[in-house]
């Protein structure tokens, strides 16, 4: 089983979260108390010889974080590993942006378990129900 760096409880600051971000996912972590044993935040994903190589062409080297793409939690289960996208109100677009970390998640750190891609959202545009169905993305509304 993998472990976060985080325990899943509410903290005092969220490393990448805005604060509408942080509303919902102190909401999610308020009506799910025991969903994670762990979490890690701000994970960078692309490979870093990717972000380094950016770094360089815009004369920032040493920043290669910076030109990662960063998911904003990774939930740890017992049997799986959840890709989480925080959105107050999350649009179709989200479902892309989550489908994508969890591609690169996959790709960078070979996990040895499922992963699940999962948008979390206090509210979601029209048709996102369907839309994250088809794309077999989970979808939680707190």
């Amino acid at each position: 089983m993998a472990d976060g760096r985080f325990p899943f409880k509410r903290l005092a600051k969220y490393p990448h979260l805005k604060p509408e971000d942080v509303r919902t996912w102190e909401r999610f972590i308020d009506s799910h108390p025991d969903y994670y044993n762990s979490v890690d935040y701000d994970m960078g994903l692309s490979r870093v010889e990717e972000a380094a190589q950016k770094a360089k062409e815009l004369e920032s080297e040493g920043d290669e974080r910076l030109y990662q793409y960063k998911v904003d939690a990774v939930g740890y289960r017992p049997d799986e590993i959840h890709i989480i996208e925080i959105k107050g109100k999350a649009p179709p677009q989200a479902i892309g942006q989550v489908l994508s970390y969890k591609l690169l998640y996959d790709r960078e750190k070979s996990p040895g378990m499922p992963t699940r891609a999962v948008i979390i959202a206090t509210e979601a545009a029209n048709e996102m129900p369907m839309l994250c169905k088809e794309q077999g993305v989970t979808l939680i509304l707190t």
